[in-house]
């Protein structure tokens, strides 16, 4: 389903909340686990039962939010970056792209996350988990923070990664000139925290 931001959101608000039901009303329901940001988007997530969507502004012809499966896959080439506020409940995987940015406000607890980034995204990601796997490419950069049993990093040389307020247990880091993700999904420590998802 692809769903035209400018189609939700009146030009005349700063704010407005869009809740489709690609989205769990309640905490029975299947939640997002995979949230995926191109472009120049300016991403801030928050864990919430409830989980829905709002862009803070009143420009957003060029940009898309579009669900698919479990996955919401939002676009935006805006001039100036737009701001998406995402309330997502346990998120297991979060990718970004282009030039967009994803931050945590707060901290998220869930058992496993991936986080994923390349081109020059950004990424500042405050969370608890079990385990945790990260894939920096490119000029991507990843700032971490919180609790980790088990960090797995693959990582580019061109890339950056800071993760001195990350306390992990367990520590497995991989680096390449280009980082692979089909290379990286094959290391053991990756497999074992994939497996351990399941």
């Amino acid at each position: 389903m692809k769903t035209s931001v400018q189609a939700f959101f009146a030009s005349t608000l700063a704010a407005i909340v869009l809740s489709t039901s690609a989205f769990a009303t309640s905490t029975d329901s299947v939640s997002i686990q995979k949230v995926i940001v191109k472009g120049n988007a300016k991403v801030i997530l928050i864990q919430k039962d409830q989980e829905s969507v709002r862009i803070d502004g009143t420009s957003h012809d060029h940009t898309t939010v579009k669900t698919k499966g479990k996955s919401l896959v939002i676009t935006s080439n805006e001039e100036q970056p737009v701001t998406i506020i995402v309330y997502v409940k346990k998120p297991f995987r979060v990718e970004a792209s282009n030039t967009s940015t994803v931050e945590t406000s707060g901290k998220f607890s869930v058992d496993f996350l991936q986080v994923v980034l390349k081109d020059q995204a950004k990424a500042n990601i405050n969370s608890d988990t079990k385990g945790l796997y990260t894939l920096v490419n490119d000029q991507s950069k990843l700032k971490l923070s919180g609790t980790s049993d088990e960090h797995i990093s693959i990582r580019s040389k061109t890339s950056k990664l800071q993760m001195d307020n990350l306390a992990s247990n367990k520590t497995n880091s991989t680096y390449f000139e280009t980082a692979n993700e089909k290379l990286a999904s094959n290391t053991p420590a990756a497999s074992k925290v994939a497996l351990s998802r399941r």
